[in-house]
């Protein structure tokens, strides 16, 4: 018998194919999904025929999950955003960038690279003990067997952030939080099939964008658990050094939930949602890497 070792697999996202940069993950479930057609009527028994199943649509989707380093995330901002750099800041765009996605599969036999594959959610989110994580959800077009996977390495120039990087401030007060979740769901349309098997093409139809933390009950439930519509901003910094990445939410608006009571200490949820603010669209990031 022969395993499947999921640490001997590769992937590497790019611009164009074949790819020519390689990244670290912790787990891909970006593959195919199919669906089949069965048209199996009323036929005098109850047993259906295999003659009445015909192929259906399918999706290409599927989760990524990372811990990106300085380096992957430059590469990544700007597919999730959808927008290039621009000196430090990863602006926001209406429109979805796509990417290749080359995904070895445990063997140097068994690549599939994807075609146009976007971005439709991805949450940034950290915990003691924990590196920064980067788990997105993909859609794309379509995938094919491509050879073997490009003589490229993973650039280990740079490390990534650990949750004690982080710093916080929620309406100008600086803040200790037990973690840290953004999510950025760019609306993506997973059934924009127009008489084709597979996705017509990716549209993007809505943007929404929420930031959350746990926070001690005791130390900030005087400040912040009264939740407020008119909005507060945010601001979540992650230092490494001179590798410096910031969220700047600009009108973070954070209903009330209800709390739980229980053993130990209490803490609540101050959880919501980024709006555009004035001229400043809702959230800003930025990277400095010197």
């Amino acid at each position: 018998m022969t395993a499947a070792i999921g640490q001997l697999s590769k992937i590497g996202i790019d611009t164009a194919s074949p790819v020519t940069v390689r990244q670290d993950f912790q787990s891909s479930g970006l593959d195919i999904d199919e669906t089949f057609v069965d048209g199996n009527g009323l036929r005098g028994t109850l047993s259906p025929d295999i003659s009445r199943v015909r192929t259906g649509s399918y999706r290409l989707h599927g989760g990524l999950s990372m811990q990106p380093n300085v380096l992957e995330m430059q590469q990544m901002l700007p597919w999730i955003l959808g927008t290039d750099v621009s000196g430090t800041t990863y602006a926001l765009a209406d429109t979805a960038k796509t990417r290749y996605v080359a995904l070895e599969f445990n063997t140097t036999t068994d690549l599939w690279t994807s075609t146009s594959v976007a971005v439709m959610s991805a949450t940034f989110h950290a915990e003691q003990f924990s590196s920064l994580n980067l788990d997105m959800d993909l859609l794309g077009l379509t995938t094919a067997s491509s050879g073997s996977f490009p003589a490229i390495n993973i650039d280990v120039a740079t490390n990534q952030w650990v949750f004690t990087d982080l710093a916080v401030t929620i309406g100008g007060t600086t803040i200790a939080p037990k973690n840290f979740t953004m999510t950025v769901n760019n609306g993506l349309d997973a059934d924009w099939f127009l008489n084709s098997l597979t996705l017509s093409a990716i549209v993007k139809l809505n943007r929404v964008i929420t930031v959350g933390f746990d926070l001690s009950y005791g130390d900030y439930s005087a400040k912040f658990a009264s939740g407020g519509s008119s909005g507060v901003a945010v601001v979540a910094t992650f230092t490494n050094g001179v590798k410096v990445l910031t969220f700047s939410l600009a009108k973070v608006a954070a209903p009330r939930r209800p709390r739980t009571i229980a053993r130990g200490e209490n803490m609540f949820r101050w959880e919501g949602q980024a709006y555009w603010y004035g001229t400043t669209r809702e959230l800003v990031t930025t990277l400095a890497v010197s």
